[in-house]
């Protein structure tokens, strides 16, 4: 069996400290490269991705090395999940009143077609 020491492991959580630290000036700088091209589409472009003019201001609150996109797309699949289902509007439904239940035949009382029980 292989025998790996804790000092592999303590090397290892040191190198990846290191590469995140190195690389966060690289991570800040594409964050705000994404944020400055979403504050650049107008209110019917961010509308149809899903998103508000003032989730923008919300993001720019943000610190400079929290990526603003990761934030936006929580927000929109949050709105996606509460915003009623196609059909549940009112102005969806295009046919009318719903039909009414289905009349259940066999039983001791019946209906006619004018909704009158009978014995």
């Amino acid at each position: 069996m292989l025998d790996v020491s804790s000092r592999f492991f303590r090397r290892a959580r040191f190198a990846a400290t290191l590469r995140r630290v190195l690389a966060w000036p690289a991570r800040v700088a594409e964050a705000r490269r994404n944020f400055a091209l979403l504050a650049q589409m107008s209110d019917r472009e961010l509308s149809d991705i899903g998103l508000l003019r003032s989730d923008l201001f919300d993001c720019a609150a943000l610190p400079p090395d929290e990526d603003p996109t990761r934030r936006l797309a929580a927000v929109r699949a949050a709105r996606a999940w509460f915003a009623p289902k196609r059909g549940e509007r009112a102005g969806d439904r295009l046919d009318g009143p719903p039909e009414p239940a289905p009349v259940r035949r066999g039983t001791a009382d019946r209906q006619d077609r004018t909704g009158l029980v009978r014995a």
